[in-house]
């Protein structure tokens, strides 16, 4: 055989064994998934966000507190959330508490930018005033499931899975702070 014939064989075969070790790694699970038996190849990456029972403690956390709506399109507070980054603390109030089931969530930071976390492109997207604050609101062009609107030196988000009519969302906004 010659050198061009042999270099190719053993090409091909080192392939093959990338190939046959690639399919044997097991992945890590989803984050929303609990993780049920991990074996020392798995890895999982941690929730950063950390669930506090009062808005005093995520005040201890991330330097300051937000205030919201009790219920938000007929769903009702179930969660605060802290992020507590040094560099973008974010504090969260969720609503809705069945998994996969609409939900809702409003995110306040002292960081100057984007804190909802949707990188969805929308067909609508809207100027809304509230009060003298501008929001940028997005969706569909009949309900909307983001807004986004700076106030008093901090950054704020709304998210409505399900989407909510302009109205709702110029209530919800104004009751943000």
């Amino acid at each position: 055989m010659n050198k061009i014939a042999i270099a190719s064989m053993s090409l091909t075969a080192a392939f093959a064994f990338s190939l046959a070790a690639c399919a044997e790694m097991h992945y890590a699970q989803p984050i929303s998934e609990p993780a049920a038996s991990q074996s020392a190849a798995e890895v999982q990456i941690p929730n950063p966000w950390q669930d506090v029972p009062s808005m005093q403690d995520a005040q201890n956390l991330a330097g300051f507190t937000l205030t919201g709506p009790e219920t938000l399109h007929e769903m009702n507070q179930c969660a605060i959330r802290v992020l507590p980054d040094a560099d973008m603390p974010i504090v969260e109030i969720r609503y809705g508490e069945d998994a996969g089931e609409a939900y809702a969530a409003i995110r306040k930071t002292t960081a100057n930018e984007d804190v909802s976390g949707v990188y969805t492109e929308y067909p609508a997207a809207k100027e809304v005033m509230v009060d003298t604050t501008t929001v940028s609101a997005k969706g569909n062009g009949e309900t909307y499931e983001t807004a986004d609107w700076s106030k008093g030196g901090c950054r704020y988000s709304l998210y409505v899975s399900s989407g909510i009519s302009e109205e709702e969302l110029v209530q919800a906004v104004a009751m943000v702070n």
